[in-house]
């Protein structure tokens, strides 16, 4: 009703004086009326055509403006859409390097095969860990089990510490801790992968309904 609105308004206006007139006279002031019209019908007929394409002008705008409206809004949602995979895009690149880090500081600690403890590099896997976490969405299954293998991964890495490297416990925790690594190896890159692909999807679905 935005656009349609005053057409519709004066179409009516005009029927209803239309019919209120012809209910209203007498038949001698009828037939003086239709006597008029007859002797006038060349200006009327002018004046009705006048009335018609001013009408159709105003339809003519609002299909116009309707059209317009509903073409700035649907460019307003594509450009959204396209700021969300930028965003989409830069969230996974950030969980790809924490990701990362985890694995290659996990390796360094349980390569050390020391009896003392390396607080350094367990503080900062714990760090990672907390990140991860809270990057990653709490009700997404796939979420869940990626951040509960982060963390059994740091926690395999923290158990070989303070041990007898050559121990046969220090060798079953290494490899304990090995089995994780590999196991949180395959499940980010899936996880990224699947992340990566609803990316693409959304910039794809964006740039066409841009064009």
């Amino acid at each position: 009703m935005k656009y349609w609105g005053w057409p519709l308004y004066f179409m009516v206006v005009g029927l209803l004086l239309f019919a209120a007139f012809f209910t209203t006279v007498s038949t001698a002031r009828l037939i003086s009326v239709r006597e008029f019209i007859h002797e006038n019908k060349d200006v009327l007929w002018s004046l009705g055509t006048l009335f018609l394409v001013a009408f159709l002008t105003l339809v003519t705008t609002g299909v116009a403006n309707a059209s317009a409206d509903a073409q700035k809004k649907a460019d307003r949602v594509t450009a959204a859409e396209i700021e969300i995979a930028k965003f989409r895009q830069s969230w996974i690149d950030n969980l790809r390097k924490l990701l990362s880090q985890v694995i290659h500081v996990s390796s360094e600690v349980v390569a050390k095969q020391a009896n003392t403890l390396d607080s350094e590099g367990i503080s900062k896997l714990h760090e990672l860990d907390v990140q991860i976490r809270l990057m990653l969405n709490p009700r997404e299954d796939e979420a869940i089990l990626l951040s509960n293998q982060v963390t059994a991964t740091i926690l395999a890495a923290e158990s070989t510490q303070l041990h007898n490297p050559h121990s046969t416990e220090a060798m079953r925790l290494s490899e304990r801790f090995y089995s994780a690594r590999e196991l949180l190896t395959e499940m980010s890159a899936k996880y990224i992968k699947a992340e990566w692909d609803v990316t693409k999807s959304v910039l794809k679905s964006a740039k066409r309904d841009w064009t």
